[in-house]
This record gives C-alpha cells, structure tokens and sequence, in this order.
C-alpha cells in the first residue's frame, strides 16, 4: 500500500510534509530529483526539519498556511502558480497546497512542470485557452495581492523599490512601477516581453503606450489618480501594424503619507487568447457574467452609436456610496447580492429601448434616449434613486449599519460633449461632484465642476510644498465651561495662507489630504504644534485642554498611539490636557479595530470625544463601549434649535443620555442667545460657537485668556 501511494506521488510529481506546529515539519515523501533544487537547505536526515529560508514565495505562503492550520477547519488553501529560478538558468513553475484533515494538517509542494509540457502537447485548443487564461488570472490577482500587502505596510513605502524589487523580478506577470509623475522606475522581464520594440511604434514606450490606452479607454481613472485608489480595468491594444491584444491592468498606489508624491504599481497580463475565445460568444463578449447586464464594452459601443447617428441622450454614470466597506468587512457574496438587487431596480426603472450597464465593480452606466431636457432627466434620475433606496430585508439585516446610496452624475450629448471619450469623463466628473457635496444624490455636468477639479488637483500637488514653506497655521477656537462661562479648553483648527490664494479653507484641502494620505504627515504636525501650544499655554499660567481632531485615514497609521505618546512625554505635558477627537462616521469602519485603537489611546491618559454626534452611524450599543469622555453636538442640530421642535427633541435627549452615560456634552455652532439659552436650561456642559468668540491665531487666544467674558 506504502509502494502504491509513492508511485501515485511520484506520478504526479508531489512532494508531503505533514505539519507537526511550532514551524516544524515531518517529511512525508519527498524522493523526487527537484526537491533539492527548490529545497537546497533542505537536511538529508531529521525527523522534523524547518522549511524557511529556501524559497521567497514559498516561505511567504507558509506563514498564510501557519495561520490557517490553527484554524482547525477541514479545508485547503492554494498558493497559485508561482515561478522559481533555477541555478541552470531554467524557470520551473510550482504550486503550494496547505490541507487540514483529520489525519493532520499537510502541506504540499507540486511541480507543474510536466503539466506545462504537456499541456502544450496534448491538449485541444480550446482547453489549452481556458486553462492558460486560468492561469493568468490567478498569477494576476497573487502579484496584485501579494504586493498590495507589501505597500500597504507604512514603513514599507518610503524604500518601495527596494522592497518589492525582488518579488518583482521573480513574478511571471508584467510589472511596471512609476513615480507620481508617471515616469518608469523599474519593471520586470515579462515586461519587456510584453511590450517589445518592434510592437511599439517610434518614441513609445511600455508606460506611454499603457497610459495612452487608459486615457482614451477609462477616462474616469483621472479619479483614481486623484484620490490614490486601486483601479483595474480591461484595455484593447491594436499594435503595428495590425495585431489586437487585450490586456488586464491593475494599478496599485503607494505612498507613506509623509507627501503628495506617490508610486504606481501596474500589473499587466496579456488575456488576448481569452478574449478571442469569448469572441465566438457574443454573450460572453459584451454581457456582465454576473448581472446579465451589458457589460462596459456594449455601453460604450451603444453610446459610439448615438452619437454617429446624431441621437439626443444622456449619459449617467452611477455609484454605490459605502460599497466598499460592504466588499471588505462583510465578503464578496453579500455585495454581489447587493449588486444583483441594485442592477435589477435599475433595469425595472428605466424604458426597454434605454440601456443599463455594468461598468465596473460598483458602478454602472445608463444611457437614456430622447431626453430633451435636465427637467426630463431628473424625473428618471428621482426614480432610480427612490428605487432603491429600500434593500430587501435579507440583505439590509446582513448590512446592518452600512448606509448604501446612489450618487449619480448626468452629461447630456450634444450639449456636453461629442465624442464617447468626452461624455464619459463628464458623467464621471458629475458623479465625483455629487460623491464630495454632503446631501447631494445627483448632479448634471457644468463646467465650473471641471475647474473646481482642476484646482483639486492643484492644491494636491500643493500642500506638500505648504509644509514644507510654512504655509499652515494652528487656529484655537475657544469652549466655554457651562453656567460659569469660563474658557476651560479650545478646539485646534487648521488654516492655510496660500501665497496666491490667500486663506484657504479646511474644508477645500482636508478632504484633499484625506485622499491622498499626506493627512497621516499633516496630522502628525498639527498635533506636534497642537502640543508645543499647551506647554507655552501652560507656561503662561493657562491650564486647559486643547481638542484635536483625529482623521479616520490617521486610524491606518498603525504608529498612531506611539506617536502620540511620545511627542506627549517630548513636550512634557500632562496627557489629560489632550482631547482627541473622532467623528461618528468612523465607528462604521471596522468597529472593532477602531475600539482597539481608542482604548490604547485612552490608556496613554488622553480624553476621547466623538465629534459630529448625531450624523452618522453608531448606535447605543456601541457608544456604551467607547472609551469617551465627550459628546460634541453637530452643528446641524444647533442651527434652528430656537424654533425647530425635532431640533430641540434631538439635543435634549442626547444631553440627557450623555450624562446618563457619565459623559460630558460640547454643543458646537452656537451663534444666538436663544439657542445659547436652550442649552443652558437642559444643563449642557460646554458651549463653542460665534456667540463667544470665533478661531483665533495663537497670540489672540493669549490675549482671550487673559480677559473675562461680560456676562
């Protein structure tokens, strides 16, 4: 039985190793001649041996597999093809299974070669596609996993090139990594392979040649550069002379948040014999796999149409606000239940003769015919989002507290442009309007969002240059204690003196900031001048807190605890003057890893408070297990508190629940007597606001301090 068990193994070519913990392993069989070459440090004799330090990738795979044996569960994990070199010069491609059994927990190491050899002998042409596109895919989406796991590690980012150079080199996919200006750093072998002299035209090169396709094909990736998102997409490459290849992109940013400046990782596989098989399908070719809606390539051929015959329309480019967290925290399955529901309300909304698409992962286009006017369009616009704005209760109880809604941008043609390259990038700017105006569900294309766009993109580029020349200032807005109305503590704010500009808004260039990273590198500089301000404050005989926000994107910055502790101990202040704060919002984001952070914060001896309250997402059930000491009232309660009842119900009940909870409450916004005198009747315990005093610069705040309030 012994015997009839190795021949099967050596038949198909599998090395065993059974999984004893603690990084050891047993030999199980392993008489085959390219153990030793994959394997060198491999000993000849020992009952348990380590299997680190011989292959990257495979040692990358076992450490998964660590994890996963503990799990305890019966099931297999597949490491994907991987290439290994050879002392020979040679490449051989091998596979990785980890098992877990009753009988123990396995680990398996298959060399392919005899199934690439064969494959190329034996197999019929169709198969021999399907089987090679398989396989492209999976090494497609390992390279992309693999060194999206690496960039996003912060201390990995400043030496990128160093850190995956390596990986790079050994994967058997293109890679290419570019500056933020889009200027070739490295890439790989199967790079230049991909992209050879001779199917360049003169002056091209492998990143000119990519970008030049990307424009003109996914116009919307201006987006992705902008906010420092992954994209991927499908491109068609006519070469010279008359060659068409289809290739998938990815494009992955790094950066490490200390700058603007930020690298691009793009990962291209060649699926030209995949897509020349779908081609034989009409179906396969231009319908989404899982909605049955026309996919991107019918939307676009549809619109190319309209406009050669010169057709009235309009264009809508839809996506699914908060759909990424449902991909993340919740699986793959429950968004694509959300997806097919969401595709289903489109289709039933709109008439037979317009078309609805699936665009990309949650986005989806509408081209709508015989549309004469924004007044037309945004009857239908109203309905698609009425539509779905009720998920079915089977996926809203799996949901729980993720908010999903639409956020449309509209362009109509002729008006708005005359090319499909053109109408796109307008819906898409539309839409990426709609997503930054808060209450905003649908906006049509002018012009002037173009601009605004533009000088987003401008004062990105900028406010690394204001860091580094001083541009930003510390503003302190003072809170008054309740009923004494004294200044116990002051909210830090942040204002940038633009040399062309002049004073610059938070709210034009955080959000900027937020997008790009650089808020980890500014947040660590306001807080640092946050702290230089309390020791001076203190120097001067004021003892009071300041309040700092913190940005949900500072939560990613694993360091964030440390940092603050330190630069605390460095300006030798007291931790319980340092109020930080969080918005609401953030609480719907990984709740628990949230919790983790927070709860180290509060153990360095900061107060905590959660700004906002009221706007967002949390519920009872979590506030209770905050570590808080505060809740700020939103502005947007305080406004009409005076005369409107809802108002006035809403504020009421969260002071009286915050002080239920041993929590103190800051109602911010505060501009009129009446509402002033609303809040002193139901005990509110701080108030900030212009009915007091507005931000001021350093030096004012001094001089605040030190004259009383007329009462």
């Amino acid at each position: 039985m012994e015997h009839d068990l190795k021949q099967a193994l050596t038949a198909l070519n599998c090395a065993v190793f059974k999984y004893l913990g603690s990084g050891q392993f047993a030999k199980v069989f392993n008489d085959l001649p390219w153990i030793a070459a994959l394997l060198p440090n491999l000993p000849a004799s020992s009952t348990s041996l380590h299997m680190l330090g011989n292959s990257l990738f495979l040692d990358d795979f076992i450490r998964d597999a660590k994890s996963f044996w503990h799990q305890q569960q019966e099931a297999q994990l597949n490491s994907g093809i991987w290439t290994e070199p050879q002392a020979d010069g040679q490449a051989k491609h091998y596979e990785a299974q980890a098992i877990n059994c009753d009988a123990g927990q396995y680990l398996i190491i298959k060399n392919l070669a005899s199934e690439f050899d064969e494959k190329q002998k034996t197999l019929q042409l169709a198969r021999e596609l399907v089987l090679a596109n398989e396989n492209i895919v999976a090494n497609h989406q390992y390279a992309q996993e693999r060194l999206a796991a690496l960039v996003a590690a912060p201390e990995s980012a400043p030496q990128l090139i160093q850190s995956v150079s390596k990986v790079v080199q050994m994967i058997n996919t293109a890679i290419l990594i570019c500056d933020s200006d889009m200027k070739c750093l490295m890439d790989n072998p199967a790079t230049r392979q991909l992209f050879k002299p001779d199917s360049l035209t003169q002056g091209e090169t492998a990143i000119s040649t990519l970008l030049t396709l990307i424009e003109k094909q996914y116009p919307e990736f201006q987006f992705s550069q902008l906010k420092q998102q992954a994209w991927q997409g499908e491109l068609c490459w006519m070469r010279p002379p008359f060659t068409m290849k289809w290739l998938m992109v990815s494009a992955i940013p790094a950066s490490d948040g200390n700058s603007s400046a930020c690298q691009w990782i793009f990962i291209i596989s060649d699926i030209s014999q995949l897509k020349h098989l779908q081609e034989q399908n009409e179906k396969l070719t231009l319908i989404d796999h899982l909605t049955e809606l026309p996919n991107r390539q019918f939307f676009w051929n549809a619109l190319d149409t309209a406009i050669a015959r010169n057709y009235s329309c309009y264009v809508l480019f839809i996506d699914i606000e908060h759909f990424r967290v449902v991909n993340d925290e919740l699986g793959h399955r429950i968004g694509d239940e959300v997806l097919l529901f969401i595709a289903e309300q489109l289709r039933s909304s709109i008439k037979n003769s317009d078309i609805v698409a699936r665009i990309g992962g949650d986005e989806f286009g509408i081209l709508l015919y015989g549309i004469e006017s924004d007044d037309d369009c945004e009857q239908i616009l109203s309905r698609l989002i009425r539509s779905t704005l009720h998920l079915p209760s089977h996926i809203h109880e799996k949901i729980n507290q993720v908010s999903l809604t639409l956020k449309i941008g509209a362009a109509a043609y002729p008006r708005d442009g005359q090319s499909v390259e053109r109408l796109i990038k307008c819906a898409n700017i539309a839409t990426n309007h709609t997503k930054q105006t808060k209450g905003l569900a649908y906006s049509f294309y002018n012009a002037e969002m173009e601009l605004d766009m533009q000088r987003m993109l401008t004062l990105k580029k900028e406010i690394d240059l204001a860091l580094e020349h001083n541009q930003f200032e510390l503003y302190f807005q003072p809170i008054y204690a309740m009923p004494a109305k004294t200044i116990t503590k002051a909210e830090v704010l942040i204002r940038w003196h633009h040399p062309e500009l002049g004073l610059v808004s938070p709210a034009s260039f955080i959000p900027l900031a937020e997008e790009s990273g650089l808020i980890i590198h500014l947040g660590k500089w306001i807080f640092e001048q946050s702290c230089q301000a309390l020791s001076e404050l203190h120097h001067q005989g004021h003892q009071m807190t300041l309040a700092v926000n913190l940005s949900p994107r500072q939560f990613s910055d694993r360091n964030l605890a440390t940092f603050i502790e330190e630069t605390i101990v460095a300006f030798n202040i007291a931790p319980e003057n340092i109020e930080l704060e969080v918005t609401e919002g953030l609480l719907i984001y990984n709740f628990d890893s949230v919790l983790a952070q927070l709860t180290q914060l509060r153990k360095i001896g900061v107060k905590l408070s959660v700004d906002d309250f009221g706007t967002g997402y949390s519920s009872l059930s979590y506030l209770k297990r905050l570590p808080i000491n505060t809740l700020k009232v939103d502005r947007s309660f305080v406004i009409d508190l005076a005369t409107d009842q809802s108002d006035k119900a809403i504020v009421s009940a969260v002071i009286s629940m915050a002080h239920e909870l041993n929590l103190a409450v800051v109602a911010e916004g505060v501009e009129q007597e009446s509402q002033l005198q609303f809040l002193l009747a139901h005990h509110c315990d701080f108030i900030q606001g212009f009915l007091f005093c507005q931000p001021l610069p350093f030096d004012k705040l001094c001089q605040q301090l030190a004259r009383p309030l007329a009462t």
